[in-house]
């Protein structure tokens, strides 16, 4: 899997519509508010204040903003999702690979493709680089522990209202891989401070990595958080009609705490289109922007 942005950096542009925050002073000076609580993560302030430190690496994409003066988050872009010291490692004892002679030619054979029962016998899921099968479950992709090489068909390949978004510069075929979601992983109890903050600040909140876990599990779930650490998934906006679909996927270690998220094209995209996401979001109080005539929300959505 191809995730390094500096490849990749003519293809895709970061284009705002909107402001997504409010002044600096006003998000300051809600912070401070909330600083009455020493659980906060003092990290935050990286969030809101520009003169903590200056970006320690050049955005790798193409920035566009022909609405107003607006400056794109302080960020730093990553390719590989980074660890909060909080969150404790995969389970070793969870580690898959296959030992396939024959480059994983029969799926009913291959180990890794034997892990999910419920889709045994239903071949792989891709076909020609693509992903062939939207009703999958998630993906155990076979990697660098196994017998095959990279030519395996069970390997992800790559060939105004609503803030900043993504467009693609180039066509993109129905099933490709488009690119993965990576952040900074953390545990519940981080999960549930930064809500409160996030909240205060109108922001942004983080990704819940809750494929497979049932209600009783919740306090077991990780999370990704991008609004620091990211990479160009974290402007992706929502549609209920949306060009992209979410996938989880495993490599090296099935633990399901540790499942990494991968956005694919569930239709041909024409290039110069925005890039979207359904948030699956169920509150009553969401207002939809996306102009779909698809749009679950659209009683919901304010009169001008």
């Amino acid at each position: 899997m191809d995730l390094d942005p500096e490849k990749n950096n003519n293809n895709i542009k970061v284009e705002v519509n909107k402001p997504i925050i409010n002044s600096i002073t006003s998000i300051k000076s809600k912070l401070i508010a909330l600083n009455s609580s020493k659980e906060v993560d003092r990290r935050f302030e990286e969030l809101w204040n520009p003169l903590l430190q200056s970006p320690r690496s050049k955005c790798p994409y193409d920035i566009m903003n022909i609405m107003d003066d607006d400056k794109i988050p302080q960020l730093e872009f990553i390719k590989d999702n980074i660890i909060h010291p909080n969150v404790k490692g995969p389970n070793l004892l969870e580690n898959f690979a296959c030992a396939c002679a024959d480059n994983c030619q029969k799926t009913a054979v291959c180990q890794c493709m034997l892990i999910d029962e419920e889709t045994q016998g239903e071949g792989f899921p891709f076909e020609n680089d693509r992903l062939s099968r939207s009703d999958i479950g998630a993906i155990y992709e076979c990697n660098s522990r196994c017998n095959c090489d990279m030519t395996c068909p069970n390997r992800i390949f790559k060939t105004k209202e609503k803030g900043w978004g993504v467009r693609t510069f180039q066509f993109i075929k129905e099933g490709e891989f488009v690119m993965e979601h990576v952040g900074e992983v953390i545990d519940a109890n981080i999960a549930s401070l930064r809500a409160v903050c996030y909240d205060k600040l109108d922001t942004m909140s983080y990704f819940d990595l809750d494929y497979d876990f049932d209600k009783k599990e919740r306090r077991q779930v990780l999370s990704l958080d991008s609004n620091y650490w990211c990479g160009i998934s974290r402007f992706l906006n929502h549609s209920c009609n949306a060009n992209l679909i979410t996938i989880p996927f495993f490599v090296e270690n099935k633990d399901k705490r540790w499942q990494r998220i991968a956005f694919f094209a569930q239709r041909d995209i024409k290039a110069f289109t925005e890039l979207t996401l359904d948030y699956k979001i169920e509150t009553e109080e969401f207002i939809c922007y996306c102009g779909s005539q698809y749009c679950r929300y659209t009683k919901n959505k304010k009169s001008n």
